[in-house]
């Protein structure tokens, strides 16, 4: 058991600057939930398609302005605007505090992973668009040696 204010060591367990994705290892890993569906056919996310995605907007600055013990956890729906076969894009902002949350499909199994934000582009910005990894690249990373 830990407490939600208690920091845990990590050490990079994989990672890779393409898919703009690290995986850590945390030891001893905490008691959490598993994940027990994905979906790796990427192909099986289309355009227009509905997800959903759980993360801590704004992340340690939250915990700052607010003086909450935590941060609270925020679901957000979003529609898929393209994927390919190392993107997904969302019609939702993306903040700090969303990297590596799961996208949901409409099953609840997780199609991806959050992993950026739009921040160089104004115009695409004011679009609010942002940019996760499909599962597989990750599952991928797992299996490099």
């Amino acid at each position: 058991d830990h407490k939600a204010s208690e920091t845990m060591p990590a050490t990079i367990y994989r990672a890779s600057k393409d898919r703009d994705v690290a995986i850590l290892a945390i030891t001893p890993p905490p008691a959490m939930p598993l994940v027990e569906s994905v979906l790796t056919d990427v192909s099986q996310v289309r355009q227009g398609d509905e997800v959903a995605f759980i993360g801590f907007p704004l992340g340690s600055d939250l915990l700052k302005t607010t003086q909450q013990e935590r941060a609270t956890t925020t679901f957000r729906r979003a529609t898929v605007g393209k994927v390919t076969e190392s993107l997904i894009q969302l019609d939702a902002p993306i903040q700090s505090g969303y990297s590596g949350s799961p996208i949901f499909n409409r099953d609840g199994k997780v199609v991806g992973i959050v992993t950026a934000e739009i921040k160089d582009d104004l115009e695409a910005k004011s679009l609010a668009i942002g940019l996760g990894t499909p599962i597989k690249q990750v599952i991928e990373l797992l299996a490099e040696s």
